[in-house]
């Protein structure tokens, strides 16, 4: 599931989607499916536990920000296309999509083998 805001690789987990807590993109997903009537098949899902109160914050004040002009009392940078919907960001740490990634794939891995048997 997401792993944005997630920094601990020691919370990454598995578990079958409709048992996965505290991930609000599981949550999202759940709640998409039951609205479209989706059936409750199980599969496994990787996701992290941890939790931060970022919700999403602005990436740098006016003060911050260098070469900028003032339009409608938001900052607008000079000889830049400024759009403040982009400034919010919910970030990650670089490894931590890589562990997810690989995560996964031990996964499918292990399925292939156990149908090798």
């Amino acid at each position: 599931m997401g792993a944005a805001l997630k920094t601990n690789p020691t919370h990454v987990k598995v578990t079958e989607f409709w048992k996965v807590n505290g991930c609000p993109l599981a949550a999202a997903l759940r709640g998409r499916i039951r609205k479209l009537g989706g059936t409750g098949k199980k599969f496994l899902c990787v996701y992290s536990d941890e939790i931060f109160q970022n919700r999403g914050e602005i990436m740098a004040t006016e003060t911050e920000i260098t070469d900028t002009t003032i339009v409608n009392e938001k900052p607008v940078m000079t000889g830049q296309n400024w759009d403040s919907k982009k400034a919010k960001i919910n970030g990650t740490t670089s490894y931590m999509p890589s562990i997810f990634g690989l995560t996964i794939a031990g996964l499918v891995t292990q399925e292939l083998m156990k149908n090798c048997e």
